[in-house]
């Protein structure tokens, strides 16, 4: 004969109750505490630019990778970098990318053109992005680039359309090229204007030797807003607690990076 405690419930075995108090007993002896099982990590893509960059951006991605603030937020983060073809846009808007990175301007471009893409969050109140001579260059104005090689990396930029605007120059007269990411076609005298990222490609050119000038579109009356982070609408609308959890761990990340630059590095 088996014998039960009732409980007013349905009855349990002395065998099994037995059990539960020795179990209880033997973790408070060795100090465990009984927890439920951690919840598994939501796996996001982020894919970054072309090369490890140092904009914020990327620095906050970087960051909070290395220091577990993604696991914080519940997020397993798969950081990428794209390859320089502009194949990060295509990736983000069939799945295969969560977040990405956009100038500001880029993305209202693409807003224009009925592309399902959101910015959720602006980091810079400048661009970036500014046109690179070589210091020996006869170029002292846009207006100069008439007759000449510029180049740009995946399409002419709404920033560089509107520089040629405003400072009236006419754009049938520029033979415009892709360079992509290499600003070495620059020092190679390839081109004669290339489109930098001011965060990191003036200094690749310092470093080969080759010293540059600098036309920032807002120094001649175009606006300009810092880089973004992007995603689709379909995931804001599906998934906005993982684009909020996403932000919060790489904004510590960036002031992580402004508290202590050289750990950062």
């Amino acid at each position: 004969m088996t014998w039960t405690i009732r409980t007013g419930r349905r009855p349990h075995s002395t065998a099994t109750v037995m059990m539960l108090v020795l179990a209880a007993l033997f973790a408070s002896a060795c100090g465990v505490a009984f927890q439920r099982p951690a919840a598994p990590l939501r796996t996001f893509h982020f894919m970054a630019g072309y090369k490890p960059q140092a904009n914020l951006p990327f620095v906050g991605a970087y960051i909070a990778q290395k220091k577990g603030y993604f696991t914080e937020q519940g997020l397993d983060v798969q950081i990428t970098h794209a390859t320089g073809q502009g194949e990060h846009l295509k990736l983000l808007l069939q799945g295969s990318v969560d977040v990405t990175t956009g100038e500001a301007d880029s993305v209202i471009a693409r807003r224009a053109d009925d592309l399902p893409v959101v910015s959720f969050a602006l980091l810079g109140q400048r661009g970036q992005r500014a046109f690179a001579v070589q210091d020996s260059s006869e170029i002292r104005s846009p207006k100069d680039f008439e007759g000449k090689t510029v180049g740009f990396k995946v399409y002419q930029t709404p920033d560089y359309v509107a520089l040629l605007a405003m400072t009236g120059v006419d754009r049938s007269k520029i033979q415009e090229v892709p360079v992509g990411f290499d600003p070495r076609l620059l020092a190679a005298g390839k081109v004669d204007v290339y489109p930098v990222f001011e965060s990191n490609e003036p200094a690749i050119l310092q470093r080969l030797g080759v010293p540059t000038r600098l036309f920032r579109p807002s120094d001649f009356g175009v606006p300009s807003i810092g880089l973004t982070y992007l995603t689709r609408q379909q995931l804001v609308e599906n998934d906005a607690s993982a684009l909020e959890r996403f932000l919060k761990a790489t904004l510590r990340g960036i002031q992580d990076a402004k508290a202590n630059p050289e750990a950062a590095t």
